[in-house]
């Protein structure tokens, strides 16, 4: 099964990111509008990208992150650039890990 390798920082300089991830992906990255909602849990942490009524009803909602990102592939990377509503500029990258190896020339982690 496949797990997920996340770094996220803090942007100060946006428009240079995305000039940097758009040069290196060839694109000008796709727009998505994403609102994640995080639910109370006693342990770790319950988050979906759609608010649910019935968990809702039975957690209670620990907090809602609205953000727009603008989502650039550069190889098997995933950069993702955000504007998170009343907290600033952030950015991601994401790569997929399989068996303790990336899809990228099969590198071990």
């Amino acid at each position: 099964m496949p797990s997920n390798v996340e770094i996220k920082a803090r942007v100060a300089d946006v428009d240079s990111l995305k000039s940097k991830a758009a040069e290196l992906s060839q694109s000008q990255g796709s727009v998505l509008i994403q609102e994640d909602v995080f639910f109370n849990v006693p342990n770790g942490r319950l988050k979906l990208r759609k608010i649910e009524e019935t968990l809702k009803r039975a957690l209670g909602i620990k907090g809602i992150v609205k953000k727009k990102r603008i989502l650039y592939l550069v190889g098997q990377t995933r950069v993702h650039v955000d504007q998170v509503d009343k907290l600033g500029d952030f950015m991601e990258l994401e790569v997929e890990i399989y068996n303790g190896y990336s899809t990228i020339n099969h590198m071990p982690f």
